[in-house]
């Protein structure tokens, strides 16, 4: 009663970090949804993505094709979801 302190409003948004964390998150979810994605096509009996998936993922291709350790994390982990995908 006695508090003689303004009242602030409360802060909207996260300012910088907030956006950084949130293009964290959907670079994170992009990069490990291609595991989902292949499984899927393989059990559809697909021996190669559809187009769309190519285009959707074509930066990671890219990627993997002339980045050595991307590459090497991308098998590794296209394998975790289809283990006895033949290289």
């Amino acid at each position: 009663m006695g508090d003689d302190q303004p009242i602030q409003p409360a802060r909207k948004g996260g300012g910088i970090f907030g956006l950084l964390w949130w293009v964290g998150i959907g670079l994170t979810v992009y990069v490990l949804s291609t595991g989902p994605v292949v499984r899927y096509c393989s059990q559809q009996g697909k021996r190669a993505l559809p187009g769309w998936a190519i285009t959707f993922y074509m930066p990671l291709i890219f990627l993997s094709d002339n980045v050595k350790p991307v590459a090497h994390f991308m098998e590794w982990y296209v394998g975790l979801w289809e283990p006895d995908r033949k290289k």
